[in-house]
């Protein structure tokens, strides 16, 4: 009787404290599909990449199992949210246990979002394991895709190539012109961009960004100058085409 009393008051914390720290204690949005969060200190091991707090929502199940929970070292931990409050990222939080203690509360398998790092940091701990609030956040990486998908981005919105590389991208195979967009591989919520080298070798420098960021740096010998990039569904495999129709090619797996 004195543990259920307990847990009633529990939950009559957390519910108080979100409402006062402003989280709307909103109708789940995601009641009939899975969150995944990262649990681990990264995850992977043939299944979808992440650091650790990174927050997918909005799952089926058999996604899931095929893309998250290949093996029980994946790092991931997938659950049906008991409430996701807010919507969208950039920032979002996983509340494993009950949650609260001087922060936003929150019962089991909580999901807020819509945060900011700065949010986070005052009213979830920080959002770094073990931190006394309980809660673990990260980057909310929405929509999830899991296919690669190729897409025409201009060079006004590309972003900063790494040391040595150069953003050249031609109109065509047998064409010097170069164009006014590039061809970008867009996958699990990062785009994937065919930098050319500095020095003129016949390679291609693939560079992740997710937010800005770079996550994954990859030199795709055989070709230089990309104008076109197609993906093979059957192969698992990203072909980029360059100059002279030379091209270079990488697999799924590798820019997971």
């Amino acid at each position: 009787m004195m543990l259920k009393t307990a847990r009633k008051w529990m939950k009559m914390v957390a519910l108080v404290s979100g409402l006062l720290w402003g989280v709307a204690a909103t109708t789940p949005a995601y009641a009939e599909s899975l969150t995944c969060s990262c649990t681990g200190a990264a995850c992977g091991n043939n299944a979808i990449g992440g650091n650790q707090g990174d927050l997918f929502v909005g799952l089926y199940r058999s996604t899931v199992n095929k893309y998250f929970k290949t093996n029980p070292n994946t790092g991931w931990t997938c659950v049906a949210p008991a409430k996701v409050r807010g919507s969208n990222g950039p920032k979002g939080c996983y509340c494993q246990g009950y949650c609260g203690n001087g922060g936003i509360g929150a019962d089991p398998n909580y999901i807020d979002m819509g945060l900011t790092q700065q949010t986070v940091d005052q009213s979830y701990g920080g959002g770094k394991p073990g931190n006394r609030t309980g809660w673990l956040c990260g980057d909310v990486r929405q929509p999830f895709n899991p296919v690669p998908v190729v897409i025409q981005v201009t060079t006004a919105n590309a972003p900063v190539p790494p040391s040595g590389m150069k953003l050249a991208c031609f109109t065509d195979a047998n064409s010097t012109a170069l164009s006014n967009a590039c061809p970008v591989v867009s996958f699990d919520g990062v785009q994937y961009w065919p930098f050319s080298y500095m020095d003129n070798r016949m390679s291609i420098g693939l560079v992740g960004y997710r937010n800005g960021q770079v996550v994954k740096q990859l030199e795709l010998t055989g070709a230089r100058y990309a104008w076109a990039i197609s993906v093979d569904a059957g192969a698992e495999s990203v072909r980029i085409s360059g100059q002279a129709n030379l091209s270079a090619s990488t697999s799924w797996t590798s820019i997971n």
